[in-house]
């Protein structure tokens, strides 16, 4: 989820949440990475994914995909409470 933010006084884009991965509950599916619109979840050389939080929109997709439970969307720094 994005939410608009005032910064020096241009209007601005920001992401509210981010994917916090719980590692020992991931089984490296690749579901989130289907899921994925923006390409921010790619998986590496040694088969574990990484997430690219600078692709990342914070949609929540591949936590509502994953059929394990294993991510959760994490407020970042109080900016959800503005939406």
């Amino acid at each position: 989820m994005l939410v608009c933010g005032d910064i020096d006084g241009r209007i601005t884009l920001m992401r509210a949440y981010r994917p916090l991965v719980h590692r020992e509950l991931c089984i490296a599916c690749g579901t989130c990475a289907d899921f994925c619109r923006h390409g921010s979840i790619r998986r590496k050389a040694d088969g574990t994914l990484h997430t690219d939080l600078q692709k990342c929109m914070g949609c929540g997709l591949c936590s509502r995909a994953c059929p394990e439970g294993a991510i959760e969307m994490a407020e970042i720094g109080g900016i959800a409470a503005l939406a």
